[in-house]
């Protein structure tokens, strides 16, 4: 990778996977694996840019039914979020899942 690291931000309890972007407030959302579940790709975490802590967090296990998988035969793999896009029309998170041939669109709040 070309460039400069300007900063790292430790997610304890969290890994990264796939995606991160940049919120209007400066602030990072990172889709993430949780590292004491048995699921995996269906979590989303906002990261502080000041202090690093995670300052939102998005279970997507608690708004969807993780035993519809349409394209994996792993059931720890139900959703397999690929990508995150935020809308500053109405503060909501759009994201993508393989494993459910869909994007759904979350609440930011």
């Amino acid at each position: 990778m070309l460039g400069k690291e300007i900063n790292r931000w430790d997610m304890k309890g969290f890994w990264h996977h796939h995606d991160s972007i940049e919120l209007p407030n400066g602030n990072i959302l990172v889709a993430v694996n949780r590292q004491d579940i048995p699921t995996i790709e269906d979590h989303v975490v906002e990261i502080s840019r000041t202090t690093g802590s995670v300052i939102r967090k998005w279970d997507l296990r608690q708004l969807f039914d993780i035993s519809r998988i349409q394209n994996s035969k792993n059931p720890r793999d139900w959703f397999h979020m690929n990508a995150i896009w935020y809308s500053f029309t109405d503060d909501s998170l759009i994201l993508s899942g393989r494993n459910q041939n869909a994007v759904i669109k979350v609440s930011g709040d």
